[in-house]
Parts: structure tokens; C-alpha cells; sequence
């Protein structure tokens, strides 16, 4: 019951990221190719830009440590840092010198 629980607030969290990265996105193209008229509604899409960003960002991380995605970015972590540390056995045939 509580993995449901967490997988629910885990998609609603997944949309609040996608939205605010989709509204800092056609905010920041309508801000880089001036498709506004006036000042007002520049000064308008740059708040809208801003706040959106920030919303992104403060998702993204209280997103990252949590559930399968901090497990996941574990586990990456290590293969390629085992991978660094230990190099396969073609590697070594190839570059003998090397290590």
C-alpha cells in the first residue's frame, strides 16, 4: 500500500517537473524571438520564465534523492566507476602498457 502511495506522489511530482520545464521552454523561445508586443508582456513572460525555472529546479531536486532514482543513479555510478578503477581484460590485451 505504501509503494502505491509513493508512486502516486512520485507521478504527480513528474508532472509538476514536465509542466514548469514546458512552460520555462515556450516562455524562453517566445523571450528569444521577441513574439510578444510591448513591454508589459515581456516583463509578464520573463516572471512567468523565472518562477517556472525555479519551480524545475526545486522539483528536480527533491525528485533526485528519492525512491528508484537515487537507487538507480547509484547503481550507474558504480558500474562506470568499477569501470574506471577495473578495466576488462580486453582493454588490458590492447593497451598493455597501460596500467
Amino acid at each position: 500500500m505504501q509503494t502505491v502511495f509513493i508512486m502516486k506522489k512520485n507521478f504527480y511530482l513528474d508532472v509538476v517537473i514536465f509542466l514548469a520545464c514546458l512552460v520555462c521552454v515556450v516562455t524562453g523561445i517566445h523571450l528569444d524571438f521577441h513574439l510578444f508586443s510591448g513591454r508589459e508582456q515581456k516583463m509578464l513572460f520573463t516572471e512567468i520564465h523565472r518562477w517556472s525555472g525555479y519551480i524545475f529546479a526545486v522539483g528536480l531536486l527533491v525528485h533526485l534523492p528519492h525512491g528508484a532514482t537515487s537507487r538507480w543513479i547509484s547503481a550507474c555510478a558504480r558500474y562506470h566507476s568499477s569501470l574506471c578503477t577495473q578495466p576488462s581484460e580486453r582493454f588490458r590485451a590492447k593497451f598493455p602498457c597501460s596500467m
